[in-house]
């Protein structure tokens, strides 16, 4: 049986990043997208939830290339 893996998301405010963990806690891969914050008036800042979603997305699949067949199957 494959060890499990853990898959950890974080939302920064200019990046998605996910990283995934082996069981004794030691990081496998990681990934880092970068995102777009819109400044639409003086003094507004907006993201926007879609491109978020999309982030977080794009960083799992990432990681996903930098493991190996037997890592994916856990």
């Amino acid at each position: 049986m494959a060890e499990p893996l853990l898959l950890a998301l974080d939302q920064g405010t200019s990046s998605s990043r996910a990283v995934i963990f082996d069981g004794s806690g030691q990081a496998l891969a990681s990934a880092q997208v970068p995102l777009p914050i819109e400044y639409p008036a003086d003094g507004w800042v907006e993201q926007d939830p879609l491109a978020i979603w999309s982030s977080q997305l794009q960083a799992m699949q990432q990681l996903e290339d930098q493991l190996s067949p037997e890592q994916r199957a856990a």
